[in-house]
């Protein structure tokens, strides 16, 4: 009976380990997906001085429209469709989590009544499109 009892505590340990495991969010293999359909990259962030750039444009966007905090990009990404003009998704990777969160909120609210773009976060990451293939290859919900 001990060796039961013993036997279902460990299980239960590690169901729980494993319960609390999250997967995270790979931009790497959502932005290969993108580009095997044909999209193209039109946009990377990636250096010191393009970061910084970017960083102070959302800030600029955030305060523009009422926002009161700020965030600091790490890597940004922006894919478009060759066959249609203007329609594209963005990965921005922010600082942290908290940064994440409120600028999708904030990109949400400030653009309620425009339906053209869906914004979806995971940890770090905002997604940002206006591409139907996006919303179906990225492995997150859109809002």
């Amino acid at each position: 009976m001990k060796k039961i009892v013993s036997l279902t505590a460990l299980l239960l340990v590690i169901a729980l380990l494993f319960a609390g495991c999250k997967e995270t969010f790979d931009t790497t293999k959502s932005v290969n997906k993108l580009l095997n359909k044909g999209l193209v990259i039109s946009q990377e962030y990636s250096t010191t001085y393009q970061l910084k750039e970017a960083s102070a444009m959302f800030n600029a966007e955030i305060r523009f429209y009422g926002g009161n905090f700020t965030v600091e990009v790490k890597r940004g990404v922006a894919l478009e469709d060759p066959k249609e003009p203007g329609s594209n998704c963005q990965f921005i990777e922010l600082a942290t989590e908290d940064q994440a969160i409120k600028y999708a909120e904030h990109y949400i609210k400030v653009r309620k009544n425009d339906n053209e773009y869906k914004v979806a976060q995971s940890g770090t990451v905002v997604v940002i499109t206006n591409l139907e293939i996006a919303a179906e290859v990225i492995p997150l919900e859109f809002k």
